[in-house]
């Protein structure tokens, strides 16, 4: 058995579930079996940055960083998908007090935005395309009125 703390921060960024099943209690100490995995989860508009031991006197030691910095973060969370970051799961095997820190991800790129630079886009490309033919047309039918 081990004797584990959690704590999150910022406040209400996530939350962590040990086992796939528990949602671990939040700044209270409790007994959990030793080897028990924890996963450190992201709220929506999140992503997980780092696990912190809380040591003595007020120091702490950073034991697992997170190593994916996908740009695409925000608009995967946007979707509903969060990606599982192994950097996330904290194995636990001693006694301790443990923080997950989260950080807030960048907004996501509105729908009335993408959706006007995609009109933009199609609107510019049709108009590039379609120009020389109709140009051509236009030409050919003035020459037959000729």
């Amino acid at each position: 058995m081990a004797r584990i703390r959690f704590d999150i921060k910022p406040y209400n960024s996530g939350g962590i579930v040990c086992d796939n099943s528990l949602n671990s209690p939040i700044n209270q100490s409790f007994y959990m079996t030793s080897g028990t995995e924890c996963v450190a989860r992201p709220n929506k508009g999140f992503e997980f940055i780092n696990w912190v031991e809380n040591l003595n006197n007020n120091s702490t030691r950073t034991i697992k960083v997170s190593t994916d910095d996908n740009p695409l973060d925000s608009v995967m969370d946007f979707f509903g998908y969060k990606s599982s970051d192994p950097a996330a799961t904290l194995n636990v095997t001693q006694f301790g007090s443990f923080t997950a820190y989260f950080r807030a991800l960048p907004p996501p790129v509105s729908t009335e935005f993408t959706a006007s630079l995609i009109t933009v886009i199609v609107a510019a490309s049709s108009g590039h395309c379609l120009s020389p033919p109709l140009l051509a047309g236009l030409n050919q039918r003035s020459r037959l009125l000729d």
